[in-house]
């Protein structure tokens, strides 16, 4: 006797505990500058560990567009290791800078050098990726840096072409999607699944820039927590609390900085208008 399997109910997805693992990457030994070059030295076989992620992967990677100070790149190149660049060149490394948890032993990985150039336009990449998901997905209005999206690193052709006035927003979110499965692709993110207590979907890639990807992918479903913080003007994504829509916004590297320069700034406004304005006649 057979029987009829309906449709799975979408509320049993909902409640399904799957853990979400981002890959890992692993951390160098060392990063040296040169006038073009970042030169990446792996830890030895028995000191090789992994890199200390999250949220702060893609924040301070954004912040790198506008830094002028080289040692601020190197200080995150030594973090989070290399993007994973110039596959099929003499730069590639033979092993791969990510680490599975699948794998028997840990492999060492080669010794890497990329293009600091490439890495600032990757930078500008991800910058204009949070702004559109921001404008579009967050806001709900039109984007309009799709010229200098078109332009990036990730894409062989460009995936968009600005439509005209009127035309939904709809259309502008997938092609945002879209930019983010180039990221995806560039990364090589591959889907995992293991049981340790419980279901865990891990993903593995190749090199930094599939955690970057990764984190695209969860600002694309999170759009409520990506703002542009008013201290520094790049855009972030929100670490804990969501932000109030109505309020400044400060990413995680400026929240306290920020914060105090607008108080001191009121504090000043407010000391100029009480010296300005004019003073009671004495009794």
């Amino acid at each position: 006797m057979s029987s009829v399997v309906g449709p799975i109910d979408e509320d049993s997805w909902a409640r399904l505990a799957l853990e979400i693992v981002a890959p890992e990457v692993l951390a160098p030994a060392d990063v040296s500058v040169g006038d073009r070059w970042l030169f990446f030295e792996p830890a030895a076989k028995d000191a090789v560990s992994t890199a200390e992620t999250g949220r702060a992967v893609i924040n301070d990677f954004v912040r790198l567009v506008r830094s002028e100070d080289i040692s601020e790149v190197q200080s995150y190149a030594r973090r989070f290791g290399p993007l994973g660049l110039g596959r099929g060149s003499a730069e590639t490394p033979k092993v791969p800078w990510t680490e599975r948890a699948d794998r028997t032993a840990v492999e060492q990985p080669a010794q890497v050098r990329e293009d600091r150039r490439e890495w600032r336009r990757h930078a500008e990449e991800v910058r204009f990726l949070l702004q559109g998901i921001e404008v579009v997905l967050r806001i709900g209005k039109p984007f309009g840096a799709w010229a200098e999206l078109n332009a990036g690193p990730i894409l062989p052709e460009p995936l968009y072409k600005p439509r005209p006035a009127g035309a939904p927003v709809a259309d502008e979110a997938q092609a945002l999607a879209r930019y983010v499965q180039a990221w995806l692709r560039e990364g090589r993110l591959t889907p995992r699944l293991e049981y340790r207590g419980r279901l865990r979907l891990c993903f593995d890639g190749e090199g930094l820039v599939s955690v970057l990807a990764f984190e695209l992918l969860h600002a694309l479903g999170h759009p409520e927590l990506v703002f542009t913080c008013d201290s520094c003007g790049n855009p972030y994504v929100a670490v804990g609390r969501r932000p109030s829509p109505s309020t400044s916004h400060y990413c995680p590297r400026d929240r306290d900085t920020g914060r105090w320069s607008k108080g001191q700034e009121k504090y000043r406004q407010k000391a100029a208008a009480r010296k300005a304005s004019p003073k009671p006649p004495p009794d």
